[in-house]
C-alpha cells in the first residue's frame, strides 16, 4: 500500500511538533516544567496517531481532512488578529462613573506605555513576572529583576508606577544595601513587591520613613513568588547584611496555591532538602540582567513569536473558557499543612542562625471582607474561587505559626476588622487589585507598633 502525500505531510508535521515540545520541556527547561508540557505531549501524541490513521484512508478523504485542518488553523489566526487589534479592557472601563472624575487616567496599555516612554528613557525596563530563566541550557530561578534600572511596574490607580531597582533587581533604593545595619528585611509576593504604588508608599517605603535611626530597610518582595521561593530568597540574600527583623509577608489570597505549585519545583526543593544549597544569585546578577533584557525584548518589543504561538488566543481561553483547577480541588487535600509547617520551621531556624528575628505578617485578601451575597457579584470566577479556597485556610495557617512560636502580626484582625471601611484600602474599592497607599500605610503602622 502506497502512502499518499497528504498522510506524509501530516505525519512529518506531527513529528516536528512532538520534537519541538520535547526540546522545550526536556532540554530548554530541563524537565522542570514537565507538568505544564504534559498536555502538549498528549496533544502531539494524538496528532501522530491521527496522521497514521490517515494512511489507511482514501486519498480524497485525506485531502478533505487536510483542507479542514487548514481552515481551522486559518480561523484561529483570524481570531488572534482580532484579539491583538481589539482595545484592551483597561481598569478605567470597570470603575464607577462617580469615581472616574476624581482621577487623571493614563489610558494606555502597559506595553504601549513602555514603548512610548522608551523614546525618552532608553534605559527603561519592565518588571517581568516569573522566576525561570535559561542560561545556556541551565535553568536559573531568579527572584529579583533587572538591576539598577528604572522599571515599569503597573497601573491600578490611574497612573503607571516606575521604580528604580537596586543592585539585585528588587524594589529597594540601592543605597539601603550600603547601610551597616538593617532594621527590616521583607520577603513576600506582589503585595510586598509594591504593586501598584510608588516606592515611598510601599510597606518597605513606609517602614523606612517611620524609622528614627539611620538603619536600612530591604525589600525582597517578588511578584508571583510563593513561600518556598521566599525562603530561597532569604537563603540567597539574608546573610549579606546584619539584619535585625525579617518580615514574612504572607498573602492569604494565593500563597497556599503558590506553595502547592512550588512543591513540584526541583530547584526550590533543594533549598528545603539541602541547607548548603545556593544558586549564588548575588554573584550572577550580571548574567540575570542580560537574560532578562533579552527576554524583555522578545516579550514586549517583538510580537512575531507571540503571533505564531497564538499567545492572545491561548490567554483568552485560559481566562474565560476553562474552569480553574482550584474550583474542584478538595479542601481537605488543598493545604499541605505538614510541608508548610516544616518550611516555616526551617525559615525560623535560618533567620535565627543569622542573628535576626522572624515575624509572620498575615495579609488578608479582598474576599475576607465579603458576605455570601457580595461574593455572588464578583464575576471573575477564577479569581474569586482561588482567593476563597486560600482564605479558608486562614485559621490553619495562624495555628501553625502559633505552634512554632513565631510572632504573628495579623493584619486581618488588627487593621481590616477594626476599620470602618476596609474597602478603602483598595483602588476604587474594587476586587482583584492590590492595596493602595492607604492600605499599605495602615499595615506599616501596625507592623511598627508590634515590632517596637
Amino acid at each position: 500500500m502506497s502512502i499518499n502525500l497528504g498522510s506524509r505531510i501530516l505525519f512529518f508535521s506531527s513529528l516536528i511538533i512532538f520534537f519541538y515540545i520535547f526540546y522545550r520541556a526536556q532540554i530548554y527547561h530541563q524537565g522542570e516544567l514537565f507538568d505544564y508540557y504534559k498536555k502538549y505531549y498528549f496533544l502531539s501524541f494524538l496528532f501522530i496517531v491521527f496522521s497514521l490513521v490517515t494512511c489507511f484512508l482514501k486519498k480524497e478523504l485525506t485531502q478533505k481532512i487536510i483542507l479542514f485542518l487548514i481552515s481551522i488553523i486559518f480561523s484561529l489566526y483570524l481570531v488572534e488578529i482580532f484579539l491583538i487589534t481589539k482595545t484592551d479592557k483597561l481598569l478605567i472601563n470597570i470603575i464607577p462613573d462617580e469615581k472616574k472624575s476624581r482621577v487623571k487616567f493614563d489610558h494606555r496599555s502597559k506595553v504601549k506605555f513602555f514603548k512610548d516612554t522608551l523614546k525618552t528613557n532608553p534605559n527603561l525596563v519592565m518588571a517581568i513576572p516569573g522566576m525561570h530563566i535559561n542560561n545556556k541550557g541551565k535553568t536559573i530561578l531568579r527572584f529579583g529583576g533587572i538591576s539598577n534600572r528604572k522599571t515599569v511596574l503597573c497601573n491600578e490607580s490611574g497612573q503607571y508606577v516606575i521604580y528604580e531597582s537596586d543592585r539585585y533587581g528588587f524594589n529597594t533604593p540601592d543605597e539601603e544595601w550600603e547601610k551597616d545595619k538593617i532594621d527590616f528585611l521583607l520577603v513576600g509576593d506582589s503585595f510586598t513587591h509594591g504593586y501598584c504604588v510608588n516606592t515611598k508608599d510601599t510597606i518597605s517605603g513606609n517602614l523606612s520613613l517611620s524609622k528614627k535611626n539611620e538603619n536600612g530597610v530591604l525589600n525582597l518582595g517578588a511578584v508571583g513568588s510563593g513561600p518556598i521561593a521566599q525562603y530561597a530568597s532569604l537563603r540567597e540574600y539574608l546573610p549579606i547584611k546584619d539584619v535585625k527583623n525579617v518580615l514574612w509577608m504572607f498573602y492569604g489570597g494565593n500563597d497556599i496555591s503558590d506553595f502547592n505549585q512550588e512543591l513540584r519545583n526541583e530547584i526550590l526543593l533543594k533549598y528545603i532538602d539541602n541547607k548548603d544549597f545556593s544558586q549564588n544569585l548575588k554573584s550572577n546578577q550580571k548574567i540575570i540582567d542580560e537574560i532578562l533584557i533579552d527576554l524583555q525584548n522578545k516579550i514586549y518589543l517583538s510580537k512575531k513569536k507571540d503571533f505564531l504561538k497564538l499567545y492572545n488566543l491561548r490567554s483568552f481561553l485560559k481566562q474565560f473558557a476553562f474552569k480553574s483547577k482550584k474550583e474542584t480541588q478538595n479542601l481537605d487535600d488543598f493545604f499541605k499543612e505538614e510541608e508548610f509547617k516544616n518550611l516555616m520551621q526551617k525559615a525560623n531556624e535560618f533567620v535565627k542562625s543569622n542573628g535576626a528575628k522572624l515575624s509572620f505578617v498575615y495579609l488578608p485578601p479582598y474576599v475576607s471582607l465579603l458576605n455570601n451575597q457580595d461574593l455572588k457579584l464578583i464575576k471573575n470566577l477564577d479569581y474569586k474561587n482561588n482567593e476563597l479556597i486560600n482564605y479558608k485556610q486562614y485559621k490553619k495557617v495562624i495555628k501553625i505559626i502559633n505552634d512554632l512560636k513565631i510572632p504573628i502580626i495579623d493584619i486581618k484582625t488588627e487593621v481590616f476588622d477594626k476599620s470602618e471601611n476596609p474597602f478603602a484600602f483598595y483602588p476604587f474599592e474594587l476586587p482583584g487589585y492590590h492595596y493602595n497607599e492607604i492600605g499599605y500605610k495602615s499595615i506599616s503602622d501596625v507592623i511598627i507598633k508590634n515590632v517596637n
